[in-house]
């Protein structure tokens, strides 16, 4: 779900035309707008005052813009919902002793193959480990 302005612009043409009369004062504006068109990105004048929510919002949408992202900034919450939205940055999270079962829980029923790096199946209840292998059943050997 798009971070969303106060000001619901659902055209492009109009939300590009408030976008550019607030500046950078709407960044909020500006994350929605990158998403629906990512040709204005260049354009935006508050790339650097985004916070890691923004870039994790951006980010779902357009992974091909990490290098633009200091994702250093990102602690492992911001690290779990960007895993959560998007697994192209799978490969580039250093995190995943840091997650807790219930993140890691989430995790596994999106994505089952992470299994092998979670240290931490010991951990989950049983109540956890009974949601996730009623879905996942496959993962019955980690447990």
């Amino acid at each position: 779900m798009p971070l969303s302005c106060k000001y619901s612009l659902p055209d492009t043409a109009e939300l590009l035309q408030h976008c550019r009369q607030a500046g950078d004062i709407c960044r909020y504006c500006w994350v929605e707008l990158l998403i629906r068109s990512p040709e204005y990105f260049d354009q935006c004048p508050c790339k650097q005052d985004f916070t890691p929510l923004d870039w994790i919002e951006l980010l779902a949408h357009h992974p091909e813009w990490r290098c633009y992202c200091d994702c250093q900034s990102f602690d492992v919450h911001d690290w779990w919902w960007l895993l959560f939205r998007q697994k192209f940055f799978i490969e580039h999270c250093r995190c995943w002793d840091d997650f807790t079962p219930s993140e890691w829980l989430v995790l596994l029923l999106v994505y089952p193959f992470l299994i092998d790096r979670c240290r931490i199946t010991a951990d989950f209840t049983p109540q956890q480990r009974q949601h996730l292998l009623s879905r996942r059943p496959q993962l019955a050997n980690w447990f």
